[in-house]
């Protein structure tokens, strides 16, 4: 028992910052890759790209993690718990090389693994009232977690998410959508690209994108695919027949021409750029023809996990980077945009590619990040200049508040 708690007690250092702070001595460079094993291949590109943004700008990293640092930090990251006392005692007394490795195999492995994932995932999907209500038991969560442990690509769960239909005891993944409070098919359009894309488009539903190349026309064609989209949360009334139900939709939403006449001319053309281009429509690509209407949202899953739909895996790749360390190459995470750029933007391009070669497989991802030599930086480092921290990137510089004395009346 004496062990245990000793194993216990060494735990106590701190969970992972950014393991970037800066020490007195630089990080070796990184290993060959093996030969023939593409993840090792990976995994030095990773650290290959994080060494070179160091060398240019001048960066000195920390030192090499202790076990207990690691132990508790890789535990929190794949499993949203720490490890148990006997975990800890077993992975500090044991002196064989390449423990590291073998205990993040182990951890992706384990199906603590998938359930973290989904815990993580569903707040941003449904909101936290959501988790904070059902917590684990969600039935999205659930289900994400029993097809993340199962192996399946993340691209599946976005495509089976977005398309998803019927009822919810035959198919769990319509759970994104009855968990949701809006029931617009405009608040659809934007949630959807906003959660699987990281592109804000909902600043163009009632006018042109303050600083993107957006208009109202283009939001409208993305919000056509969830035309039809009908959520029944009491379970006893018959699904609507989707393509009745758009075409009851799109007549209630015509404007007619007397309408519009009495309209200003600036309105007015802008509302009917809108109807123009009412019918489906990729963003910043073309209309979508299809003669069964109920195939609407189930193509736009499909350009969505496109091969030829960067942006997608690109977001993925940033998403689960920030759940590792914290926050992403590119932040806010789900704010891609002109203005907004990654710190380290061939690193964020060669991990959308890993996604795709690996066919979205969230394993060898986590095992890529996770086995290199910057996830297993210590967070301990000497001391840093205030202004140098990377919040100070994101927060205006103000006095302190002081105490103005007060003023008395007729002086």
């Amino acid at each position: 028992m004496n062990r245990l708690r000793l194993a216990t007690l060494m735990l106590a250092a701190g969970t992972l910052w950014l393991g970037m702070a800066a020490v007195s001595s630089a990080e070796e460079a990184p290993d060959a890759p093996a030969e023939g094993n593409p993840e090792a291949a990976a995994t030095a590109r990773v650290d290959a790209e994080i060494a070179r943004v160091w060398q240019r700008d001048l960066v000195t990293p920390a030192g090499p993690s202790s076990d207990e640092e690691f132990l508790r930090r890789v535990y929190l990251d794949v499993t949203g718990a720490p490890p148990a006392p006997e975990e800890t005692l077993a992975f500090l007394t044991d002196t064989q090389d390449g423990k590291r490795e073998r205990l993040i195999d182990t951890l992706v492995a384990d199906p603590r693994f998938g359930r973290h994932l989904a815990d993580l995932w569903v707040p941003l999907l449904l909101g936290r009232a959501q988790k904070q209500k059902y917590g684990a038991d969600h039935i999205l969560a659930v289900w994400m977690a029993r097809e993340i442990n199962a192996g399946r690509g993340f691209d599946a769960l976005v495509y089976d998410m977005i398309s998803a239909r019927g009822k919810l005891s035959e198919n769990q993944a319509v759970a994104y959508w009855v968990g949701k409070e809006e029931q617009r098919t405009p608040d659809f359009a934007g949630l959807v690209s906003k959660h699987f894309t990281g592109v804000q488009i909902q600043c163009a539903q009632c006018h042109k994108h303050p600083y993107e190349e957006m208009t109202m026309a283009d939001f409208a064609g993305v919000a056509g695919f969830f035309n039809g989209l009908r959520i029944r949360r009491d379970g006893n009334q018959e699904p609507q027949d989707p393509e009745t139900a758009d075409e009851r939709v799109k007549a209630a939403r015509r404007p007619s021409e007397a309408e519009l006449a009495k309209l200003p001319e600036k309105r007015r053309a802008e509302l009917e750029e809108r109807i123009k281009y009412s019918s489906p429509r990729y963003l910043y690509g073309e209309a979508v023809k299809l003669e069964d209407t109920t195939l609407l949202r189930a193509t736009y899953a499909k350009w969505v996990i496109a091969p030829e739909n960067r942006q997608t895996r690109r977001y993925l790749a940033n998403r689960f980077w920030s759940f590792i360390f914290g926050q992403g190459l590119q932040n806010p995470v789900d704010d891609f945009n002109s203005f907004n750029h990654p710190t380290h933007p061939e690193l964020l391009e060669y991990l959308a590619d890993e996604l795709l070669a690996s066919r979205f497989d969230l394993r060898r991802f986590y095992r890529v990040i996770l086995k290199s030599r910057t996830y297993q930086l210590s967070s301990s480092g000497g001391s840093r200049k205030d202004a140098k921290a990377p919040v100070r990137a994101r927060t205006p510089k103000r006095p302190r508040p002081g105490i103005t004395p007060p003023t008395r009346s007729g002086s």
